[in-house]
């Protein structure tokens, strides 16, 4: 999964890239404020789960420490790979959150942190692993 994210991050900077090239063009692109970075909240703080609760079979509603909450079906994709056990409703339900803020089950499965806090952009991302691990 971590590679996944870093593909992710790769296409992004691809894309920045490109607007850049296209913003060279522009006399006023460099003449343009610095950048201001705010001292607060990390990226990394940000995805910490706060609070979860299991509210039906696959499903979890997660708190993050940034206020975000989302609620995840994570039935398309439990069951194949390494979230085979996770199918087995009793072990999907022994989860835990782990001193990181994250989301653990007793054999070690997890999910990145960063794709629960933005799971609408990650979902089809994990089925389509979860496919691939079938084939």
């Amino acid at each position: 999964m971590f590679n996944i994210a870093i593909e992710l991050r790769k296409d992004e900077l691809r894309r920045n890239w490109g607007q850049l090239n296209v913003a060279k063009g522009d006399p006023t692109f460099f003449k343009t404020e610095p950048i201001r970075w705010e001292i607060g909240m990390s990226e990394l703080d940000k995805w910490e789960i706060v609070r979860f609760e299991l509210v039906g079979d696959y499903v979890i509603d997660l708190t993050f420490k940034d206020g975000t909450r989302r609620l995840i079906d994570f039935e398309p994709v439990v069951g194949r790979g390494w979230m085979r056990q996770l199918k087995d409703l009793d072990y999907f339900r022994r989860v835990k959150l782990n001193e990181g803020g994250n989301l653990e089950w007793p054999d070690g499965q997890d999910f990145n942190p960063e794709a629960l806090h933005d799971w609408p952009r990650f979902e089809q991302i994990y089925i389509d692993d979860a496919e691939m691990q079938d084939e």
